[in-house]
């Protein structure tokens, strides 16, 4: 794992809508409209092909509707996704260290700082305040990123459970020694940067 690619993928915007497409992005009340037109539209030409008046004057309204919704739906997914890719310190990628394993998770420590590229730095944490802190929150890592305060050295930090087959899917010859690349979106949404993208 390279720093210099971790930087260079953060301005890739394939990469980013690859991973946004996993965080439920559409949930957003601002979709319902258009959609509620579409189908509008959609039922209105589909009962008209049942009564074989398709090909008449009567389509037309339905027509523009249909039309007028997928504009509207496109414009709507095209701002909300430009909406989601440029929040602050969101889709960061990060260079993540094992603290212990488990058989099924591999708890990671790893930062959204400016030194979230360098293996050096993250395995340097690692070290030195990442263990003490684990066991406490160990259960919250597997729904979440944990982030952690430590008073002691000035670090913010998050602890994070990655499932060791995703990460085996992207790194088939990783162990515990290896950082591991991720991308952070948001707390909720921390995953394994897939192989293709380094």
């Amino acid at each position: 794992m390279n720093a210099n690619s971790l930087i260079k993928l953060e301005s890739n915007l394939s990469f980013k809508k690859d991973y946004l497409n996993k965080t439920g992005w559409w949930k957003t009340s601002r979709i319902i409209p258009p959609i509620f037109f579409l189908f509008i539209g959609l039922f209105g030409l589909i009962y008209l092909l049942n009564l074989n008046k398709l090909i008449s004057l009567n389509a037309i309204p339905f027509v523009l509707l249909f039309a007028i919704a997928t504009l509207w739906l496109k414009t709507v997914k095209k701002y909300v996704t430009d909406l989601s890719l440029s929040v602050p310190g969101s889709f960061l990628a990060c260079a993540a260290k094992a603290i212990e394993t488990d058989g099924k998770y591999a708890y990671v420590v790893f930062v959204t700082d400016g030194k979230r590229h360098y293996e050096h730095n993250i395995n340097k944490l690692a070290k030195e305040v990442a263990e003490e802190k684990l066991p406490a929150i160990k259960a919250e890592c597997v729904k979440k990123a944990v982030l952690v305060e430590d008073e002691a050295s000035e670090t913010n930090f998050y602890f994070k459970a990655l499932k060791i087959k995703d990460i085996l899917k992207q790194d088939k010859n990783w162990s515990a020694e290896k950082c591991v690349p991720i991308i952070f979106i948001n707390d909720d949404h921390v995953y394994v940067i897939k192989k293709k993208y380094l």
